[in-house]
């Protein structure tokens, strides 16, 4: 299994089909296994660099402090030993944040940038009171998959969650079979509570494609609106109806956008009109 050291961290990564390459960054907790839905797709088209941010997965797990800068860095090594020296960057949530430090520290290695269910980090439009309840409901007697799936039902639309347990059943057992250990997602937390891009958002020079669930209860839909204002030749689409997790609820609409976004800027027109979309 290919690994590369990134500041005294061992980073576990892979390489899947060809073209030009797709780094996908994974969110909060979550580690490869999240492209579920995406990977048969993506890797028809593109050498997809999937691998595992630290603290997740088959990645070291160290328990010393964790920022969105390092976690960055270790995604610019990750793509330096898989060979490629630019790339088309995908990020959500907290692998959003670390998609825009790599585009502003190291923009020479990102060739466009896809932006889902993010913010601009500190300063953006928090989380529902409600939501920020649930995801710190302390575990106390609960079984420990009864406690995850509480914690994980606000991720989800809640008109998908009624209508497709088995997709909310699918996504908890794959989180169950790799579950981090608590310092390590708690270290990851750390670096997301300290992140904050929204006076460099001018620099991202990449064109950039953002995506968001209008029904998103984790990083409400108003933080994609605040990236595109600042982000220069960037686009909004957003998701009617969908939570937090949208490429996983609707995975074909939101693998076709992304396909021929990244199609187009491949082809040098990087598609960027409407500005605003909703699907």
């Amino acid at each position: 299994m290919p690994f590369v050291r990134s500041d005294g961290a061992r980073i576990y990564y892979e390489v899947r089909g060809s073209g030009s390459p797709l780094l996908l960054i994974e969110s909060w907790g979550y580690s490869s296994w999240m492209w579920f839905r995406q990977l048969d797709a993506f890797s028809r088209e593109h050498a997809c660099v999937i691998f595992d941010n630290r603290g997740v997965g088959l990645s070291d797990k160290p328990d010393e402090p964790y920022t969105v800068a390092l976690m960055a860095k270790d995604a610019i090594n990750v793509l330096k030993a898989a060979g490629f020296v630019e790339a088309h960057v995908l990020g959500v949530s907290l692998g959003g944040f670390i998609a825009q430090e790599m585009a502003i520290s190291w923009p020479e290695f990102v060739k466009s940038l896809v932006l889902v269910s993010t913010s601009c980090g500190v300063r953006g439009v928090p989380m529902p009171l409600e939501t920020f309840k649930i995801l710190n409901l302390p575990k106390g007697t609960m079984p420990l998959r009864d406690w995850l799936k509480m914690r994980l039902l606000p991720a989800f639309s809640e008109r998908f969650a009624h209508e497709h347990p088995e997709v909310v059943e699918r996504v908890l057992d794959l989180y169950m079979a790799n579950r981090p250990p608590a310092h390590a997602v708690w270290r990851q937390a750390q670096a997301a509570a300290a992140f904050d891009s929204l006076d460099r958002l001018g620099e991202v020079r990449a064109p950039t494609l953002i995506i968001a669930g209008s029904d998103d209860r984790v990083v409400p839909a108003e933080n994609a609106r605040i990236l595109h204002e600042r982000i220069p030749n960037s686009r909004l689409v957003l998701f009617k109806g969908c939570g937090h997790l949208l490429f996983i609820e609707k995975p074909d609409a939101f693998n076709e956008l992304v396909l021929r976004f990244l199609k187009s800027v491949d082809e040098g027109c990087p598609e960027l009109e409407p500005k605003y979309m909703e699907i």
